[in-house]
């Protein structure tokens, strides 16, 4: 079966579930990518992979602009309830692949993805999809499992994590995500 139509159907089915999360909802993960933004108030930022739309939802006071992108149209809805119910309106839903975005060069100022890339079968796809949406001087804020780097622990990591969630495709290395990119790991 094809991974993203296991993304669809295992999120579809429990788009609520993540709503709710409450590490999705309160990771220290999320108030580090906040942290690390340099967000004054004027940017337009995507979220990709929003799930369900926390991440977007903190940015959403400290940002111009949010949209909120994801693959699974439930996951979209449940995160739209979830952030209008919070009194955000500047925040758009989009549907949309990560390796593939509906989306022009240089649209926008921050590109975040939290705790998403682990189910993205084509990686580099989605780094060149990000570094053509965001403009020159922009700001990329990823959050996500890594796999160790010793190969015995990452196959290993990666097998259960799939015996454990058959949407998810692989954990990356460190030095496979970026190897090219500047990164700062927290």
């Amino acid at each position: 079966m094809d991974i993203k139509k296991d993304v669809q159907k295992q999120f579809g089915r429990s788009a609520e579930l993540y709503v709710k999360s409450e590490r999705h909802s309160k990771g220290e993960d999320l108030k580090r990518l906040v942290d690390m933004s340099r967000a004054t108030g004027s940017e337009e930022l995507l979220d990709v992979a929003t799930g369900g739309g926390h991440t977007a939802n903190a940015f959403a006071p400290l940002v111009r602009k949010v949209t909120a992108m994801d693959l699974t149209a439930e996951m979209l809805s449940a995160a739209k309830q979830f952030i209008k119910g919070n009194g955000y309106f500047n925040v758009v839903f989009v549907e949309g692949d990560a390796e593939k975005m509906p989306f022009s060069n240089d649209s926008f100022d921050l590109v975040s993805c939290r705790i998403a890339p682990h189910h993205f079968p084509n990686i580099e796809d989605f780094i060149r999809e990000v570094y053509r949406v965001l403009k020159h001087g922009g700001q990329f804020l990823l959050d996500d499992n890594v796999a160790p780097e010793q190969d015995d622990f990452d196959q290993f990591y990666n097998n259960v994590e799939k015996m454990r969630d058959y949407s998810h495709y692989r954990a990356w290395k460190k030095n496979r995500m970026a190897p090219n990119v500047r990164v700062t790991w927290i």
